[in-house]
């Protein structure tokens, strides 16, 4: 499990759980990164509740360089089952090998029963070669 300390309340970011040895994907809550030659992917993974409905998926993040914020931007994220899947480009002046990126998912849904439900992940990252 990992942990955030948000105004002074402390809350899981994500937990992985296991089943027969393996990642139990439908029931954990994580997400993971992987750098590309210009962009960046991330998939985040999701509870699985079957009475989703309208499911939609957002990471809002800053790329920072040398400390210092460089952009700030959304990307929508394209929802497959349980996993929500954002990949965005880095911007051409930045070294991808040298950034850090900084945000929030967030996936909102609709329940069969009409209430309004949500899930977030806090996303801190430094691509290094």
């Amino acid at each position: 499990m990992e942990y955030k300390l948000i105004d002074n309340k402390e809350f899981v970011n994500q937990y992985i759980l296991f089943e027969n040895k393996s990642i139990d994907t439908l029931g954990s809550k994580f997400y993971s990164v992987k750098k590309n030659t210009n962009s960046v992917s991330y998939k985040f993974y999701m509870p699985s509740q079957l009475k989703k409905l309208n499911c939609e998926g957002k990471l809002n993040y800053h790329i920072y360089s040398k400390g210092i914020e460089q952009a700030h931007l959304q990307c929508k994220c394209i929802k497959n089952a349980n996993v929500f899947n954002c990949e965005f480009p880095i911007p051409k002046d930045l070294n991808i090998n040298n950034i850090t990126i900084r945000g929030n998912f967030w996936e909102m849904f609709q329940l069969e029963n009409g209430d309004i439900g949500g899930n977030d992940i806090y996303v801190s990252d430094t691509l290094k070669q």
